[in-house]
């Protein structure tokens, strides 16, 4: 049996910022012989559900993981439970990945250049996402 790692939000627990699922509830009728561990990067860095939202802001210091609404920078945060969850997850088959989240897109996620800024000015990979590229490949993981 494959082992996948997804987004706990597409269809297997209601973690989103609103605290409501994505819409990939089929996702789980069509993995025949796929063994899924669900995750939420998000939670598993202490944030609640529902919880004000994140970003990713482009700093002096690089690609940073904001929470406007209180200022926290969790990029650090982010980056030490990424590594750790990869450390113990061992072997993987793949991910599935929520796109467009700050902490699980691939290349369409919004980069603004302030906390508070409107528009973004750039488009990126969220902090968790790009942790997994970078330790499993790109062959191994898609978003929906």
């Amino acid at each position: 049996m494959k082992k996948k790692v997804i987004s706990a939000c597409l269809g297997f627990e209601h973690c989103r910022y609103d605290g409501r699922l994505s819409g990939a509830r089929g996702i789980k009728k069509r993995a025949g012989g796929v063994k899924f561990y669900p995750i939420c990067p998000e939670v598993a860095i202490g944030l609640g559900v529902p919880r004000a939202r994140i970003r990713l802001v482009k700093t002096a210091q690089g690609i940073r993981l904001i929470q406007p609404s209180t200022g926290k920078d969790l990029t650090a945060k982010m980056r030490r439970f990424g590594r750790s969850f990869l450390k113990k997850a061992g072997r993987v088959d793949g991910f599935i990945l929520k796109s467009k989240s700050p902490s699980c897109g691939i290349g369409n996620v919004k980069i603004y250049s302030g906390p508070k800024s409107r528009k973004p000015v750039a488009r990126g990979t969220g902090i968790f996402a790009a942790l997994i590229l970078k330790t499993k490949g790109v062959q191994h993981v898609q978003c929906i």
